[in-house]
């Protein structure tokens, strides 16, 4: 049976995620224009043959994408990160990371903080961190326009590191239930030095694991391909007190589509796209096939976005 629809999953709605409700209980939320994502990232539960037939056949999804517990750990092909420290606080933290995340305390101001703000303030570090993960990114005025169509969304919660009357890094908290997961992060270099997203990760962890009601936190899941275990992002999140737990990622192709999705077909679409750089279907055509064919660029556009379908990264 499925239970009534939570607020929460109208919120991601209203911050202009095209998510829906399904048996079981289940949030997915529309990703690389043709999958579907199962969301928040906490949420392992195993999804059986009857579950994944209503979902492809019933609900007509194209793709669907989810994680489950790995149960050997040679069985694992990514890692989920989420902490569900009850006691979160300072000590958990290695003594280097206490060190950064009390020096990065002492110089900026990390506060709960409105779209507004974001609106007049914020486009300088997600410039920075899209241009810095060579990234697509919007305009000022695209930018603006898709903050003020999600002013005030229930269950949000924007957190900033400010110094002074700039903006160090900022990122978005979505509250679904017994869940948090965080998105949209993003940082400026001028202020590294100061560490913002130590300041960041650390408050808003220590914040949301004091409250009873929420089980875990999540900030996204990545690839286990070793070139991505080892690199600066993997080790930030941990160093914050995230854990990196060990899960089998899965992408299940609706039955009718399976026979185009191969390799000859998406070097035709990286084809057209070269002879038709602007196009916008050609793009989308080769960035869903690699996604579906588990290619390097997939990967690297998984792990970037971190948390979820809306791009977090750092």
């Amino acid at each position: 049976m499925t239970g009534t629809e939570p607020s929460w999953v109208g919120a991601l709605r209203a911050q202009g995620m095209s998510a829906s409700w399904s048996d079981r209980d289940m949030c997915w939320v529309r990703f690389k224009k043709v999958a579907h994502l199962r969301y928040p990232t906490n949420d392992l539960r195993v999804l059986d043959a009857a579950a994944r037939r209503e979902l492809l056949w019933t609900r007509r999804m194209a793709v669907l994408q989810y994680h489950e517990p790995a149960e050997r750990p040679e069985d694992a092909n990514a890692v989920l990160y989420l902490c569900a420290d009850q006691d979160y606080s300072i000590d958990s933290l290695s003594s280097n990371n206490r060190s950064k995340v009390r020096r990065a305390l002492k110089r900026l101001d990390v506060r709960l903080t409105t779209a507004e703000e974001i609106i007049a303030k914020g486009y300088p570090p997600y410039l920075d961190t899209r241009e810095r993960h060579g990234s697509s990114h919007m305009s000022p005025g695209e930018f603006r326009a898709n903050w003020e169509r999600q002013l005030h969304v229930e269950g949000r919660e924007i957190w900033a590191a400010w110094a002074g009357e700039e903006i160090a890094a900022f990122g978005a908290v979505h509250r679904c239930g017994r869940w948090a997961s965080i998105s949209a992060t993003v940082s400026s270099r001028a202020h590294m030095k100061d560490y913002p997203n130590h300041a960041l990760f650390f408050t808003v962890l220590e914040h949301l694991m004091a409250q009873p009601e929420v089980e875990s936190v999540s900030y996204g899941l990545s690839s286990l391909r070793a070139e991505t275990s080892i690199d600066s992002l993997h080790h930030f999140k941990v160093s914050v007190g995230l854990q990196a737990v060990p899960v089998v990622r899965k992408v299940v192709v609706h039955p009718l589509l399976r026979p185009a999705v191969n390799r000859g077909t998406l070097l035709g679409a990286r084809a057209v796209e070269r002879a038709a750089p602007s196009a916008r279907l050609p793009r989308a055509s080769r960035a869903a096939l690699e996604f579906l064919l588990g290619t390097p660029g997939a990967e690297a556009d998984a792990d970037a976005e971190g948390a979820g379908p809306d791009g977090s990264t750092r």
